[in-house]
């Protein structure tokens, strides 16, 4: 038998600037299929949108769009999937497996973890035309996480979260 012996890796070597970010219709996608698992498994999950048309049209270049970008890359997990929700106008970061304490979701340390590392790669003028939103899927789902045993009814939702603008 024979044992491999691998070199050590220091964290920060392991941590990547910049991860994919999904196109609209892929991100669709994975959202629905992300959406129907929480409710089949009674395990909610966390949708944040981080609104950026604005700062995109005042300020028409891909080094804002890719500052961006760097910025949710490093603020979220890197098992967090970031994609565009509208085109050029709303990202989309999808918290799965997100640990609730108190029963309360931690929308307010990861919008200060997202805004504090977009400070960190634009002025403050640019960042102040950002707006961010969480919504809790499924949508029969609490604030806390709690969510209603699956039926066909909540899996036919799925469907409606497209809607969302």
């Amino acid at each position: 038998m024979r044992f491999f012996t691998f070199p050590r890796l220091r964290p920060s070597s392991l941590k990547l600037e910049m991860r994919e970010c999904l196109d609209e219709s892929a991100f669709h996608r994975i959202l629905i299929c992300e959406q129907k698992r929480a409710t089949r498994s009674g395990r909610a999950l966390l949708l944040m949108f981080v609104n950026v048309e604005h700062v995109l049209q005042a300020h028409q270049n891909d080094h804002v769009q890719s500052q961006l970008l760097s910025a949710l890359c490093q603020s979220t997990r890197e098992t967090d999937i970031i994609g565009w929700y509208r085109k050029s106008a709303r990202l989309g970061v999808l918290f799965a497996e997100i640990h609730m304490p108190d029963g309360k979701a931690p929308e307010g340390v990861i919008r200060a973890k997202v805004i504090g590392a977009l400070r960190a790669k634009l002025d403050g003028e640019k960042v102040n035309q950002i707006e961010t939103e969480f919504l809790v899927l499924p949508e029969a789902c609490d604030r806390a996480g709690n969510c209603p045993p699956a039926s066909e009814t909540q899996d036919a939702e799925a469907d409606t979260l497209l809607k969302v603008s």
